[in-house]
């Protein structure tokens, strides 16, 4: 109740929780690149997926050097994604 909307917390616009993460592409990017290293190890079928999920590992990271004007939350309560404009924020505050 007392925090302050700022680029590190939002609360949550489908449910109202305040339980949010804000979720860079460095760490989307390292979960897939970590989802893909043990997907390596399963035959056939790991072997298809690892390259695919190495693909959107670089995908995202290159896509964090793009500058973007949104930030994203995950909400820890609904399991929702949203992404709120930087303006937006800043405007609030």
């Amino acid at each position: 109740p007392g925090r302050t909307k700022s680029l590190e917390w939002q609360p949550c616009p489908h449910c109202g929780s305040a339980s949010t993460n804000r979720m860079g592409p460095g760490v989307m990017g390292l979960s897939l690149f970590v989802g893909g290293s043990c997907m390596m190890w399963i035959p056939i079928i790991g072997w298809v997926i690892a390259p695919i999920l190495f693909i959107m590992a670089l995908i995202v990271w290159v896509g964090a050097l793009i500058p973007s004007g949104k930030v994203a939350f995950h909400c820890q309560g609904c399991r929702k994604w949203f992404r709120v404009a930087k303006n937006d924020i800043r405007a609030g505050a």
